[in-house]
């Protein structure tokens, strides 16, 4: 293919892209009506606070599968050190607007008979807890499996043994990032911040 191709390729993709909105529900195929209903039981929701509905890739589908048979597998979790002139109320603040912003953090994987694995952006309001106890807080998180209909990302902030210390803990599963739009992610809290 030569260059003057690639181009065209390039400028066709950008205009379709740019012009193209997808609205929501309607990347799903069969009664949408239907689908939220299952999906506001599956997450434990109310039917109001289902943003959209979309199909899994296949990687999502498989890391779910490979995750529900060997417990904590495709879980990350990362505490960072906030350095100690960062505002916790600030930071808690900050973790709230990316989560707004980025619909993969408030996204849920669930079954739906007769379509599949479907991921559910949920809008509700959001919570950061704040903990005392670092070590508390870390294994309660390493404690638990997030399963179908749960939560994929959470944020916690909590306290370190030094006066001033804080850190920020995240955990999420694998089916919703990928090394790439992690250091996206970091770079969003520290602008927001």
């Amino acid at each position: 293919m030569d260059t003057d191709s690639t181009l065209s390729i390039a400028r066709l993709k950008h205009e379709v892209i740019g012009s193209t909105p997808v609205l929501p529900f309607s990347l799903l195929s069969g009664d949408v009506g239907s689908i939220r209903n299952a999906a506001s039981r599956a997450c434990d929701v109310p039917l109001s606070a289902i943003e959209d509905i979309y199909p899994c890739t296949p990687m999502q589908q498989g890391l779910m599968a490979l995750s529900s048979k060997h417990t904590g597998s495709y879980i990350n979790q990362e505490l960072f050190r906030l350095e100690k002139h960062v505002a916790t109320t600030r930071m808690i603040s900050s973790l709230k607007d990316v989560i707004n912003a980025w619909p993969i953090l408030r996204t849920r994987i669930v079954n739906i008979p007769h379509v599949g694995l479907v991921q559910v952006v949920i809008k509700e309001e959001i919570t950061i807890p704040l903990s005392r106890n670092k070590k508390e807080l870390v294994e309660s998180y390493t404690d638990s499996t997030p399963s179908l209909g749960d939560r994929l990302s959470q944020f916690a902030i909590c306290e370190g043994n030094s006066p001033g210390e804080s850190f920020v803990l995240w955990r999420a599963h694998h089916a919703i990032y990928d090394a790439w739009s992690v250091n996206l992610l970091l770079q969003d809290i520290a602008t927001c911040y």
